[in-house]
C-alpha cells in the first residue's frame, strides 16, 4: 500500500509542477522580476523531469522520426543561424517545451492528458476574471476604442485563443462525464463569455469550429460503412455550399462580419515579403527564431506594420523579435522548404493516425486531438506562429498529440482491423 501511495504522490507532484509550467507556457503580463523567477524554476523542473523520465521521454520521441528530424535541423540550425545568439537563447527555451510535451505523452493516457490541459486553463479564467473585475486597467485595454478583456495575458488575441481551447476541453470533460460534470460546465460557460469579452474575432471562429466539428464525431461513430460514406457526402456537400457562399461574398465576410480588410489587416502583403525573402535561404531558412534580427527581418518590418515594432525595440536596444503571422511560413523562415516538409508530413500523417483512432475506438479523447489539430491549422494560418513555439502551449500541446498518436495506432493496430480506409 506505501509503494501505491508513493506512486500516487510522485504523480500528483509531478502533474503539479505540469499545471505550473503550462500555466506560464503562455505570454502573460507579469513583472519582469517574477518571469525571471520563474524561467530559473523552470530549469530546475526540466532537470526533475530529465533525471527521472530519460529513457522513457528518449522511448517516446524516437518512436516519432518526422518530429525527430524537424527538432535535430531546428538544434543545428544554431550553426547556420544568421544571428546565433538569438538561436541559442530560443533553442534552450525549445528544448523545455518540447521536453515536457514529450514527458507528457510518455506519461499521461489520453483522458489524463485532457484533464491535465484544462487545469491550467482554469487557473487563468479564474485569476484574469478577478483582475478584470478588481484591476480593470490592467486586465482590460482598448486598442479598437472598444473595452477588450486580455485578462492576466500580454493581448487580447492570447486570452481569446486561450479560453477557446479552454471550451474545446472542457466541453470534451462533460460530454465524457471525465470528473465532476457541473465544474467542467462552470468552466466551459466562464471561457466561452473570456472569448466574447476580448473581442478576439479568431477566437469566435475557434470556437465556431469546435462546435461544428462535432457532427464528424457522429459519423465516425456509425458502424455501417454505407451510412457513413452518405454522412461523408452530406457533410462534405453543405462544407461546399459555405464555402461558395464565403468565396462569393469574401469582401462581406472580412470587411462587415471579421471587420478585417481586403488584405487581412496587412498580412498578405506582408506574406509577400516573408516569401520573397525566404526563397533568399531556401532549403535550411536562417536557422531556428534568426531570420528577425536580420537586415531581411528589419526590411520587412520598416515595409510593413512591424515598422512601429521596431522602433520600440530599437529604443530598449533589443534584437528584433517577430513572426509573419503565419505559422507555416514561419518554419519556411526559420528551417527553409526541408523544415516546412518534415513539418507538414508529421502534421498530415498524424490526423491520418487520429482520424484512424476515432473511427476504430469511438474515443471522445482521440476526436478532441483532431479537433485541436483542426484549432492549430486555423491558428497558424490566420494569426500567429504555434509551430516549434516556446511561448505557448500549442506546441507542447502537439507534440503530445502526435506522439501519443503514434503509440496508440501501434496498440490498436497490432492486428488488422478498421481503419479510415477499410470498413
Amino acid at each position: 500500500m506505501s509503494i501505491k501511495l508513493t506512486a500516487r504522490f510522485i504523480k500528483t507532484f509531478e502533474s503539479s509542477l505540469i499545471v505550473f509550467v503550462l500555466i506560464f507556457a503562455e505570454v502573460l503580463e507579469i513583472p519582469s522580476q517574477i518571469n525571471g523567477l520563474i524561467n530559473a524554476l523552470s530549469y530546475l523542473i526540466s532537470a526533475y523531469i530529465l533525471f527521472t523520465h530519460a529513457g522513457k521521454i528518449l522511448y517516446f520521441i524516437k518512436a516519432n522520426i518526422l518530429l525527430l528530424l524537424l527538432l535535430s535541423i531546428a538544434f543545428f540550425s544554431f550553426f547556420w543561424s544568421q544571428a546565433a545568439e538569438v538561436t541559442s537563447e530560443q533553442l534552450r527555451a525549445l528544448f523545455r517545451t518540447t521536453l515536457f510535451g514529450v514527458y507528457i505523452a510518455s506519461n499521461y493516457s489520453t483522458e489524463e492528458q485532457l484533464q491535465l490541459f484544462a487545469w491550467p486553463y482554469r487557473i487563468t479564467a479564474i485569476v484574469s476574471l478577478l483582475a478584470v473585475i478588481l484591476m480593470p486597467s490592467y486586465a482590460t485595454h482598448m486598442p479598437n476604442k472598444t473595452v477588450d478583456w486580455k485578462g492576466i495575458y500580454a493581448h487580447k488575441q492570447y486570452l481569446g485563443r486561450s479560453m477557446a481551447l479552454a471550451s474545446s476541453l472542457h466541453l470534451v470533460l462533460m460530454i465524457r462525464n471525465i470528473g465532476k460534470r457541473w465544474i467542467n460546465f462552470t468552466f466551459l460557460l466562464l471561457s466561452l463569455a473570456m472569448v466574447l469579452f476580448s473581442h478576439s474575432k479568431t477566437s469566435l471562429v475557434m470556437v465556431a469550429l469546435t462546435f461544428l466539428t462535432y457532427p464528424l464525431y457522429i459519423i465516425a461513430k456509425q458502424r455501417s460503412y454505407r451510412f457513413r460514406a452518405l454522412l461523408i457526402i452530406l457533410v462534405l456537400f453543405v462544407i461546399s455550399i459555405i464555402a461558395v457562399v464565403i468565396s462569393i461574398n469574401i469582401e462581406t465576410v472580412l470587411v462587415d462580419v471579421l471587420h478585417k480588410d481586403t488584405e487581412l489587416n496587412g498580412r498578405t502583403p506582408l506574406w509577400t515579403l516573408v516569401i520573397q525573402k525566404g526563397l533568399e535561404h531556401p532549403f535550411f531558412g536562417y536557422g531556428y527564431a534568426g531570420f528577425w534580427s536580420t537586415s531581411s527581418g528589419r526590411f520587412i518590418a520598416e515595409n510593413t506594420w512591424g515598422k512601429y515594432l521596431l522602433v520600440f525595440y530599437d529604443k530598449a536596444g533589443l534584437p528584433f523579435r517577430w513572426h509573419a503571422h503565419n505559422g507555416f511560413l514561419e518554419v519556411f523562415l526559420q528551417l527553409g522548404l526541408v523544415g516546412l516538409f518534415l513539418f507538414l508530413s508529421d502534421f498530415f500523417l498524424t490526423v491520418l493516425r487520429i482520424t484512424n483512432l476515432v473511427i476504430t475506438t469511438h474515443s471522445l479523447e482521440f476526436f478532441w486531438m483532431l479537433q485541436f489539430l483542426s484549432l492549430t491549422l486555423f491558428v497558424n494560418f490566420s494569426e500567429m506562429a504555434t509551430v516549434l513555439s516556446p511561448s505557448n502551449i500549442f506546441w507542447i500541446i502537439y507534440l503530445s498529440v502526435s506522439i501519443s498518436s503514434v503509440v496508440y495506432c501501434k496498440e490498436v493496430f497490432r492486428k488488422p482491423r478498421t481503419g479510415i480506409l477499410v470498413e
